[in-house]
């Protein structure tokens, strides 16, 4: 690997090999796993912005954050940005 960038593309062909490879069952686990770990990510992020917020003040915080991206992707303001390469 001589670039970040090839690297970077090995480790996305593996990653859809894997995911190809999964049944469905594997496929719901996987994608609970990762709904959770990215609300955790999204409440480390609320909490760093609100440090005084208590749990239930972070989760109102990251539900209404969730709310804005809903009405963002049906309002078609979101949309994925095209791959350079």
């Amino acid at each position: 690997m001589n670039t970040i960038e090839e690297l970077a593309d090995s480790i996305d062909c593996e990653r859809r090999v894997r995911a190809a490879r999964m049944g469905n069952a594997e496929r719901l686990v996987e994608g609970w796993r990762l709904w959770h770990e990215s609300l955790e990510w999204m409440k480390a992020g609320v909490r760093h912005r609100h440090p005084d917020a208590d749990d239930a003040e972070v989760m109102r915080l990251a539900n209404e954050q969730l709310e804005r991206i809903r009405q963002a992707t049906e309002a078609g303001i979101d949309r994925p940005i095209e791959d350079p390469r």
